[in-house]
């Protein structure tokens, strides 16, 4: 900086402080949510999608909307990619539920992975209870550093609910969809007709 601008150093301290408590916090946060790591149920689904349930001990609580930073390390090492939650807090046994689409690299090499064995072949009571398969071989070590984001807007307060989608875009309109069912059946809400399309 130029001597005349000398005063201009505060803001750059304060970015650089700002960005440093950020990554501590991070850091913290993915320490914790990981202290026991959760285990990861590969399914292969047509389409040359997958299927990724994640039982996590720590992370219990999420809204529609939420993503996180998944970690596979199986599929490869200090590699995380974003991931939306496609499953509410109330279903799934509590689990988390992701689909991915196998492009290339990382999603491809999961995809690989997955076990071809899907819900609707597993035993009826453990499918009802936890929705996974019966299994443990096929399970892997999976770290999160999330849950992000959210929806801040309550869509069950509108009368009419239209939620569109394309592909595996139904991450995010889906436990919108799961939402407002499971609200629905505890208490009356406004909403009167949802509207749920979903392109393949």
């Amino acid at each position: 900086l130029p001597p005349t601008a000398l005063y201009s150093r505060v803001y750059i301290w304060i970015s650089i402080g700002l960005y440093i408590l950020d990554r501590l916090i991070r850091t913290a946060r993915y320490a914790w949510n990981n202290i026991r790591p959760g285990r990861a149920t590969l399914i292969r689904e047509h389409g040359g999608v997958t299927k990724i349930i994640v039982k996590s001990r720590q992370i219990k609580k999420w809204t529609p909307g939420s993503f996180v930073l998944l970690s596979l390390p199986r599929f490869g090492i200090v590699q995380s990619h974003p991931a939306t939650i496609s499953s509410i807090p109330s279903s799934h046994g509590g689990g988390l539920v992701f689909i991915l689409r196998a492009h290339h690299g990382f999603t491809t090499r999961v995809f690989a992975g997955a076990s071809t064995t899907s819900v609707s072949s597993m035993d009826a009571s453990k499918a009802a209870e936890a929705q996974v398969p019966a299994h443990k071989s096929s399970t892997h070590l999976a770290l999160i550093d999330g849950p992000y984001g959210g929806i801040h807007l309550d869509f069950a307060s509108f009368g009419t609910v239209i939620l569109v989608s394309g592909s595996t875009g139904v991450t995010f309109t889906l436990p919108v969809l799961m939402d407002i069912a499971s609200r629905a059946q505890k208490t009356k809400l406004p909403v009167r007709e949802v509207i749920f399309v979903w392109a393949v």
